[in-house]
């Protein structure tokens, strides 16, 4: 190899990096669509992002991303704007706001009282009884019972029927 050529090929590597340091744009291609995005390397910010579809051999700008990410920086600023609210009784208010007015919630445990199936209302139609029963039988011994695990040892078993017929009758709530 000359040296002339290996002084050309270090020359355009030097600018190619000088023009790296000092580029701002990335840019990636799929097929007929491109998205450009300039970012400030001082902020780590985008100022620009652009998409663009190569129509007849030149790229056009058919959407520019700043509504999106603009979109993105708020949801970042108010994470809860996307965080949906519990409702157990379905009547469209958030459970936390009705326990903050003063919906009962006996046992303090932050569920609404006629959410609760701890307590054996596993139907949740305000009476313990049969209906109940045949729910902790239908779980039993299961190895992660959604329902029927009253007294919260991770199985359902005679503890937990003990625990229904002792409470037997309507819920104190």
């Amino acid at each position: 190899m000359s040296t002339r050529f290996i002084t050309a090929i270090v020359s355009v590597a030097s600018i190619g990096l000088i023009a790296v340091a000092e580029e701002t744009e990335i840019t990636a291609t799929a097929g007929d669509a491109r998205i450009r995005t300039r970012v400030d390397v001082q902020t780590n910010e985008v100022e620009e992002a652009v998409v663009e579809r190569l129509e007849g051999g030149t790229w056009t700008v058919k959407e520019t991303a700043t509504d999106a990410v603009e979109d993105v920086i708020e949801d970042v600023e108010d994470p809860m704007a996307s965080v949906d609210f519990v409702d157990c009784n379905e009547n469209g208010i958030d459970d936390a706001v009705e326990l903050a007015e003063g919906v009962l919630d006996s046992n303090g445990n932050g569920t609404l009282d006629e959410c609760e199936f701890a307590y054996g209302d596993l139907n949740l139609d305000m009476v313990i009884d049969g209906s109940d029963l045949f729910i902790v039988f239908g779980w039993w011994a299961s190895p992660f019972p959604l329902f029927g695990d009253l007294n919260f040892d991770g199985v359902v078993d005679a503890g937990d029927t003990g625990l229904l017929l002792v409470r037997w009758g309507p819920t104190p709530f």
